[in-house]
């Protein structure tokens, strides 16, 4: 059940005071001096150069590509600017505008959607077809082309989710002092 609380039932009853059933209420309005927007931050040059080289550090420790750590990178800078007052936006601007840098730096190419794909290997080659699940070797019903059953494909995400987390972690902690 909504409550209205006793600030709030004053401010309903002040608008709605001068009201005479035909017109709209007055608006309702806070009492004192409405807050200033904050002005657009900026980076530093040092800093933001700073701030590339350790992702350049940790995102060439990718594997199998530069592009693992890439969202992981965002998200830690953004929120180390949004913890110091920052704005999302603002810190995502700059975040990205990092990240990009790092990326363009380190000569990264983005692969096209076909090979980004876990089972590419090569254009024109047949994929095997398995008879055997990925994750615990039995043989896979039909209609299943990689696991015998949700909790296989799950166990094997899982896996894969752990590994990655291990893997951020000593690209972060591998060079700290």
């Amino acid at each position: 059940m909504l409550m209205i609380t006793p600030e709030g039932m004053k401010l309903v009853r002040a608008a709605l005071a001068g009201w005479n059933g035909r017109t709209k209420p007055a608006p309702i309005t806070l009492a004192g001096p409405q807050p200033r927007k904050p002005k657009a931050k900026r980076v530093t040059e040092a800093y933001r150069r700073a701030l590339i080289e350790q992702t350049i550090a940790i995102m060439r420790k990718g594997e199998p590509s530069v592009f693992a750590f890439e969202g992981f990178m965002r998200h830690g800078i953004r929120s180390g600017l949004c913890l110091r007052g920052w704005s999302w936006r603002e810190a995502d601007d700059v975040a990205a505008d990092v990240v990009g840098t790092a990326l363009a730096r380190l000569g990264a190419k983005r692969p096209t959607w076909q090979q980004a794909q876990p089972e590419w290997t090569q254009e024109g080659v047949l994929l095997i077809d398995r008879e055997r699940c990925v994750n615990c070797g039995w043989q896979l019903p039909d209609g299943h082309r990689k696991y015998c059953s949700s909790r296989c494909a799950n166990s094997m995400k899982g896996k894969a989710y752990r590994r990655f987390v291990a893997e951020q972690m000593e690209a972060v902690y591998a060079d700290a002092p």
